[in-house]
């Protein structure tokens, strides 16, 4: 009787322990603005490794501007697909693309001046 309350109490422990570990942790990458911007210069230079662009449309960015940036960048492909075999997308949503790293390069002289177009805070030269 002992050992199942021992072991009952044990299991309820670890996984409170388990829920506050799982409730406190950060979900996504902590990327930066030049690192978003990079991964597209990269992408639509054709120097960027086809992994990394896999990994960047995939895992989402803590950073929710950031992340926005990744999710407009995801959904190109099915908005303008490709008209060329081997390509991502059409000339037009390349041209978007170029538009999100003329965004994304606003936003860093933005934070190296310590302020954001909406007034955002700065944090890690990245706006919150």
């Amino acid at each position: 009787m002992n050992f199942a309350l021992g072991f009952l109490a044990g299991f309820v422990a670890a996984a409170a322990l388990a829920t506050l570990w799982l409730l406190g942790r950060q979900r996504g990458s902590a990327r930066s603005l030049s690192e978003v911007r990079a991964y597209l210069e990269e992408f639509l230079s054709g120097k960027g490794n086809p992994y990394d662009w896999d990994d960047f449309l995939s895992i989402s960015v803590r950073d929710p501007y950031l992340d926005s940036i990744r999710n407009r960048t995801n959904r190109l492909q099915g908005d303008y697909p490709p008209v060329e075999p081997g390509h991502w997308c059409s000339l037009e949503g390349e041209h978007i693309l170029r538009g999100f790293i003329e965004e994304l390069k606003q936003h860093e002289v933005s934070a190296a001046q310590g302020c954001t177009p909406k007034g955002e805070q700065v944090v890690d030269g990245n706006p919150h």
